[in-house]
């Protein structure tokens, strides 16, 4: 019996089954590394500029006012400001050799380029299926008609 589990406890350790444990320094070291490889500070810093942007655009009566909305949300949402909740979000999902792995990866020449066409990669993607979307609206307002149609005979 005992080598029944020590056989089911080797092999669980060499399949990762069981992991090591790592104090909350080693955990948060490691998402904080990952988040930096991942050129976390970059993504939220761009992600400000869209959202500034898009409200601007939205509300051009705002446009004298950027600066302060600018200095707001880096405030509120900025990178510093959600350093340690975007942490536990990556130990959410990731164990620490997953981070450690994604972190390598990240910092390896194909991590590098990953991150640097998925931005362009994304905006190629979304404006395929905006086209795709726009190129069948016909169709669209057809089965709509049709459900209109049958919702008010009151079918369901």
């Amino acid at each position: 019996m005992m080598l029944a589990c020590t056989g089911l406890l080797t092999s669980a350790l060499a399949t990762g089954a069981v992991s090591a444990e790592y104090s909350d320094e080693e955990r948060y070291a490691a998402a904080y590394a990952l988040v930096a490889a991942a050129d976390g500070e970059g993504l939220s810093e761009k992600m400000t500029e869209t959202m500034v942007e898009t409200q601007l655009q939205r509300n051009p009566a705002l446009i004298p006012y950027r600066r302060v909305y600018t200095e707001f949300l880096e405030e509120v949402v900025g990178h510093d400001s959600l350093r340690a909740e975007i942490a536990e979000l990556y130990l959410d999902y990731y164990s620490v050799e997953e981070m450690r792995t994604l972190t390598t990866f990240y910092n390896s020449p194909t991590g590098k380029k990953l991150l640097a066409v998925t931005p362009d990669l994304t905006g190629q993607l979304l404006q395929l299926v905006q086209l795709r979307i726009q190129d069948n609206l016909p169709r669209l307002q057809e089965l709509i008609g049709v459900e209109a149609e049958r919702l008010a005979m009151g079918q369901e």
